[in-house]
């Protein structure tokens, strides 16, 4: 999903079939009062007092059930790898750094899936099908 807030977004050339209206904007509830291009799908918070509806509490968890695939590797990353800050101050470095974290993401979820017994169901349905 592109979001409106990218920089290569807003040198599109605007003869291209290209509809903002089918671009979601999924921003967290600090994003409050930007209007963006696309639909809106940023979360509802009460202000001063003003509690939100139970319409808008629905409309959140709709939203919070949409990016939470997106958050967990990151919430890992921050959490268990101890990554949220880097002390390291060049680019490259800092780039090498996000690389190393996401293949031990990547690698203690494939530990956590053979731990749980999830490899082998899926090796036995490939098996049954024929694919492996």
């Amino acid at each position: 999903m592109w979001h409106l807030s990218q920089p290569w977004l807003i040198h599109l050339d605007h003869t291209l079939p290209f509809r903002f209206d089918t671009i979601g904007s999924w921003w967290d509830k600090g994003y409050f009062g930007v209007k963006p291009l696309g639909f809106d799908a940023t979360m509802k918070r009460g202000v001063r007092n003003h509690s939100i509806g139970i319409w808008d509490k629905l409309r959140n968890k709709r939203i919070s059930r949409k990016r939470s695939p997106g958050e967990r590797p990151y919430a890992v990353i921050k959490t268990v790898f101890k990554s949220a800050h880097t002390m390291v101050t060049t680019i490259v470095r800092v780039h090498v750094k996000m690389i190393f974290a996401a293949l031990s993401f990547n690698i203690s979820l494939i530990r956590t899936f053979k731990h749980r017994g999830v490899m082998q169901r899926m090796l036995s349905l490939l098996k049954k099908d024929g694919r492996f």
